[in-house]
């Protein structure tokens, strides 16, 4: 989530600095990968909105309902069962590693020990999955 004041770059390559901790992998899944590149090169800000048409942020409210509208989506992510939200992260971060039947088969895997009543930990390796 964003203020509708928030701007965002990548001024890496301005500062002549090489980016570290996967942002030339994270950037590109967000925002694709032309871009990215762009912002990369560039340096260039962009606006919330533009971000959010992007798909770089989820939501942009106004500036002074920023602490509010967080608060609120807390409270949503709270009132969820902690042992599915917690399968279902996992299953996003394990099937993001893998592509096309294999992301299906991390599914599978996860909805069948879930539903077995053996939740996925969280640090629990695809491959060694029931």
């Amino acid at each position: 989530m964003a203020s509708d004041l928030a701007t965002f770059a990548d001024t890496h390559a301005r500062v002549g600095v090489m980016p570290g901790w996967g942002l030339t992998v994270a950037l590109p899944e967000a925002v694709g990968l032309r871009r990215a590149r762009e912002m990369n090169a560039t340096g260039n800000f962009i606006s919330a909105r533009t971000a959010l048409a992007w798909g770089l942020v989820n939501h942009v409210v106004p500036h002074e309902q920023l602490l509010g509208f967080s608060r609120g989506l807390a409270a949503d992510v709270a009132s969820a069962d902690p042992d599915a939200l917690r399968a279902i992260l996992a299953t996003y971060r394990e099937g993001a590693l893998v592509t096309g039947r294999e992301a299906r088969q991390v599914d599978a895997r996860a909805h069948k020990s879930f539903h077995a009543g053996a939740a996925i930990p969280n640090w629990l390796p695809a491959a060694a999955t029931p």
